[in-house]
């Protein structure tokens, strides 16, 4: 009986290992089908946020739009370390300021700021340029009585004195910056007093000629007027035409940046600077608090070191802050 058991539980073993070895011992055969879970997917939903936004708004004038030359390049960077965007429009309206707008900048634009501010109390509003605006809990403004083309005439005036051995200055003046030779004229008088020449030839400086700087016929025959008058160093505001090297003989002082080919006889562009007041209202700004009055400043920049040294720069650097803080008013001295 045992050799029996023996030899059916042999045969088993036999036909089991003789199966193809294709097939799966039917006892397996659904174990897939039986221990699988269908796991439903889903579609991860990605949310964009929109980031918060510097709305900057520019009127149509060419003051405004100088401005705004001067102001994009800081709210640009400012904007940027905050995580921020500034969006620009010319035409402000209610459909620009939404959800997430942080500031409200105004350039230009009187009566769109008049009519908008009272419309957003909650919201942050900084105005650059002359209004007759006045500053709040929400709104703050820097250049609130204009830009000071006096100051920078002034400044003109003071560089060119410092530069000329006796004083020989002169301006090329258009038609809008007229009102501003005496300024410039001050500024000379503020660095050299009587300015009395010793030697010839005896003009009466500055030498003022009427002039389009934007002509290059009209500009070129204008330097070689002031040469013929030993002007040694003049002051052209506003932009500037190309330039026939035979026709200067004089250094220049700008409001522009020059081209190339005005190096060699550049001394320095001054120009209006807004940065540092945007700058110093800016962590007001963020908190949503206005008040600040501040004006435009000015700066000196493409300074060609040949013609202006360092220690020139920095001692009339320092009398251009008096200018701009009012220590030194230009309406005062004559």
């Amino acid at each position: 009986m045992g050799a029996m058991i023996t030899l059916a539980l042999f045969a088993g073993l036999a036909f089991a290992c003789g199966r193809p070895t294709g097939e799966a011992p039917t006892m397996f055969q659904d174990e897939t089908a039986v221990g699988s879970v269908v796991v439903p997917t889903m579609e991860a939903t990605v949310t964009h946020q929109i980031p918060d936004q510097v709305v900057l708004s520019v009127g149509p004038e060419d003051e405004d739009q100088l401005l705004a030359e001067l102001a994009l390049p800081v709210l640009n960077s400012l904007a940027e370390n905050e995580g921020m965007v500034v969006t620009t429009t010319s035409d402000l309206t209610e459909a620009d300021i939404e959800e997430g707008t942080r500031i409200i900048v105004l350039i230009g634009g009187e009566e769109e700021a008049e009519r908008l501010i009272p419309m957003y109390p909650d919201q942050t509003f900084l105005v650059i340029g002359e209004t007759e605006l006045s500053a709040s809990d929400n709104v703050s403004l820097i250049g609130a009585k204009g830009l000071p083309y006096k100051q920078q005439a002034f400044m003109a005036g003071y560089v060119a004195a410092t530069l000329s051995p006796e004083w020989r200055t002169g301006m090329v003046v258009t038609n809008t910056s007229e009102s501003i030779t005496g300024y410039y004229t001050r500024g000379i008088e503020f660095f050299c007093g009587l300015c009395r020449i010793e030697i010839p030839p005896y003009y009466e400086y500055p030498i003022i000629e009427f002039s389009d700087p934007t002509s290059t016929s009209d500009l070129n025959q204008t330097l070689q007027s002031l040469g013929s008058f030993a002007v040694d160093v003049a002051f052209i505001p506003g932009e500037l035409s190309s330039l026939d090297d035979g026709s200067i003989q004089s250094l220049i002082i700008g409001t522009v940046a020059p081209d190339d080919e005005w190096t060699p006889w550049w001394v320095a562009t001054i120009e209006f600077d807004v940065e540092d007041s945007i700058r110093e209202a800016w962590p007001q700004l963020l908190g949503g608090v206005g008040g600040e009055t501040m004006p435009i400043g000015l700066r000196f920049s493409n300074v060609n070191e040949l013609n202006f040294s360092p220690g020139k720069l920095e001692h009339t650097n320092l009398v251009l802050e008096d200018i701009i803080s009012g220590s030194i008013g230009v309406e005062a001295i004559r």
